[in-house]
């Protein structure tokens, strides 16, 4: 890399990375001296418009771009993951109150049921005893009307004698 022309500095925008700089992690302090950075101004080499350059310089840009969509992407993923989990928070909530719901309907209904069943039996109690007094009521009657009877009929036989 050191080999290369002046004119791919230009190009690349500043000398590349030499080797010392890449084993210990910093640059050569001289390396400004003897490899001068990009001077804007000049024109950029003759074989940076070669087909080849040119497709790796679109091969770059599309590497790039595909880049920032997969960022984007991913920010979608996330995004949707996030709903996704929230969605299924509200879900197991949603499927708790309905379970507490149904609890309490069996419950309400057992209860109606229960009542129901004690009403139903204590209707036909009510019924019961509701024919048993008709029935002591018209066997009242009977005797009040035989007792009337009778009173008249003593009433006639006191005229009599």
């Amino acid at each position: 890399s050191n080999f290369m022309p002046q004119a791919w500095h230009a190009a690349a925008g500043g000398p590349p990375a030499s080797r010392i700089d890449a084993h210990y992690g910093f640059a050569e302090p001289w390396a400004s001296a003897w490899r001068p950075a990009r001077i804007d101004g000049y024109p950029a080499p003759a074989w940076t418009k070669t087909p080849l350059f040119m497709e790796v310089s679109s091969v770059k840009q599309h590497v790039a771009q595909l880049t920032d969509e997969n960022v984007r992407l991913n920010g979608v993923a996330q995004d949707l993951a996030d709903t996704v989990a929230a969605l299924s928070k509200e879900m197991s909530r949603l499927k708790k109150a309905l379970g507490a719901l149904c609890d309490l309907v069996d419950a309400e209904s057992s209860a109606l049921r229960t009542d129901a069943s004690t009403n139903a039996a204590e209707s036909s109690r009510l019924s019961d005893m509701h024919a048993a007094h008709e029935q002591a009521l018209r066997w009242t009657a009977e005797q009040l009307q035989r007792h009337e009877q009778l009173v008249a009929d003593a009433g006639k036989s006191g005229e009599e004698w």
